[in-house]
């Protein structure tokens, strides 16, 4: 078939402004990022059942179904790229025109219940570590069941549309709604990053004692706090303005599947650097990881 024959295919036609490259491109990119960091998570957990085979059970169980969640979330993107790149290779148009596969619309939720499980670790953290602050801690868990709500909805819309766009007017009307579900998930999820990050920062501050090792101990968890809540801040900010400002594009889909992968990095960060914490606080007699909160 000539250029010229593929030029003038009116199907082509029907939808020239729609490039590949943000989109079936911008989700290619996703896997090979999600992947990469679906590696390091399996470091870590490796790391983590190698240095604390005396840690309690439930915090091994955690540990095992955030790794399964993230393994599940990876596949799920892999899949929607394996079905829209490979098995419909010869029809490109099924992108657009053709219902949207499962493993796509399941994803939202399944990442946004994958957050909350490494989240939960933070929450718990403050509820044990300041207890005048748990009213704070239930706001930050209320706002995560929020985003949840908020993915819901979104997977349950992407089920019943019947395409990515509305063939009438040409344009990517329903990706555009479904941009508008994740701003406002990515939002509500970032206000209780914003809480949790902050409520930690002054509960480590106060928790200042005069003597060196222990500010020390507490230097270290503020700045892990702080340096965790201004990556994930910023990679939920990059998420809602492309999503606002280029709905009909997957750019900000591609950022959003890293959020999720960062989520799980800093929930094993923080169980794999007990040992390290306890060291610095050695001469205050607390020498025990596990003494630490957890």
């Amino acid at each position: 078939m000539s250029t010229a024959t593929i030029q003038s295919s009116p199907l082509v036609e029907s939808f020239p402004h729609i490039p590949v490259a943000n989109t079936l491109g911008a989700w290619l990119i996703a896997v090979a990022a999600v992947f990469l960091l679906n590696g390091l998570l399996f470091h870590q957990a490796y790391r983590y059942f190698r240095e604390y085979l005396g840690d309690r059970r439930f915090l091994k169980v955690w540990v095992v179904i955030v790794v399964i969640l993230q393994t599940f979330v990876s596949a799920l993107i892999f899949h929607t790229t394996w079905v829209y790149w490979i098995q419909s290779y010869w029809d490109p148009t099924n992108i657009f025109l053709g219902k949207s596969i499962w493993s796509i619309n399941v994803l939202p939720i399944v990442s946004s219940i994958t957050a909350i499980s490494s989240q939960l670790f933070f929450i718990r953290r403050l509820w044990l570590f300041a207890p005048s602050f748990k009213p704070i801690a239930a706001i930050v868990f209320v706002l995560n069941l929020a985003n949840l709500g908020c993915f819901t909805a979104l997977s349950v819309r992407m089920f019943v549309e019947p395409s990515l766009i509305s063939q009438a007017s040409n344009k990517l009307s329903s990706n555009e709604k479904w941009a508008w579900y994740a701003a406002i998930a990515t939002g509500v999820q970032m206000a209780g990053d914003i809480i949790l990050t902050a409520a930690l920062f002054y509960v480590f501050r106060k928790s200042r004692t005069g003597l060196g090792h222990t500010d020390s101990m507490l230097e270290v968890m503020i700045a892990y706090v702080v340096g965790t809540g201004a990556v994930n801040g910023l990679g939920h900010i990059v998420t809602i303005v492309l999503s606002l400002a280029c709905p009909h594009n997957w750019i900000y889909g591609l950022f959003g599947c890293i959020d999720i992968k960062l989520y799980a990095i800093g929930f094993l960060v923080a169980l794999d650097s007990r040992k390290f914490l306890a060291m610095t606080r050695c001469t205050t007699g607390a020498k025990d990881p596990n003494a630490l909160p957890s």
